[in-house]
């Protein structure tokens, strides 16, 4: 049951609105989400999206404590960065692909092993992004990163099972007709 006492600022059409609403029941009043902390700062009833990595990442650097509800502790865990190229252009470039897998994994271990030798790179792409911002979102997103699953199957790798229950509940949402097998939407090198 939503028991909040204020509004939850999201981006319409969002996915896990739905199966929060249908999995704990109530509707909480929905307000459009705007990218800034203003709004979410000056309104303490305020409940809104974000990157575990990013906003609370700038609200802990101003001195600001905030509660962060990873959707995924209710059951709803979709991947949130996912890179994908169709069955033709797989087809037609798999060394290209298969370089190109081996490159993003090998820089997450190295970013994972040493998070400080990547700062003036993250600098130089985001100015705006302090160093004291760079070490708190590395420590924070560790978890999102590394799992028991990736420890086993290598990082990056995606789990069969969490496609399989995201099939099914974006089904039970009514956002798909029907669910894939998981095999078929994607691959672990």
């Amino acid at each position: 049951m939503w028991r909040g006492k204020g509004p939850v600022a999201v981006e319409p059409g969002q996915a896990f609105v739905r199966f929060l609403t249908t999995k704990y029941g109530g509707t909480p009043r929905l307000v459009p989400y705007q990218g800034a902390l203003a709004t979410f700062e000056a309104d303490a009833t305020l409940a809104q999206q974000c990157y575990a990595t990013a906003e609370p990442v700038e609200l802990a650097r101003r001195g600001k404590e905030v509660k962060v509800f990873p959707i995924a502790d209710s059951g709803f865990d979709p991947y949130n960065g996912v890179v994908a190229v169709n069955e033709r252009y797989l087809k037609e470039h798999p060394d290209l692909v298969r370089r190109f897998v081996r490159a993003l994994r090998r820089g997450w271990e190295e970013y994972l092993a040493e998070p400080t030798a990547f700062d003036p790179g993250i600098a130089a792409l985001n100015p705006a992004m302090s160093r004291e911002a760079m070490d708190l979102a590395a420590e924070k997103q560790r978890p999102f990163v590394e799992s028991d699953f990736t420890h086993r199957h290598g990082l990056g790798a995606m789990d069969p099972k969490r496609w399989q229950d995201l099939g099914r509940q974006l089904t039970e949402l009514g956002q798909l007709k029907s669910a894939p097998e998981a095999a078929a939407v994607f691959r672990n090198p």
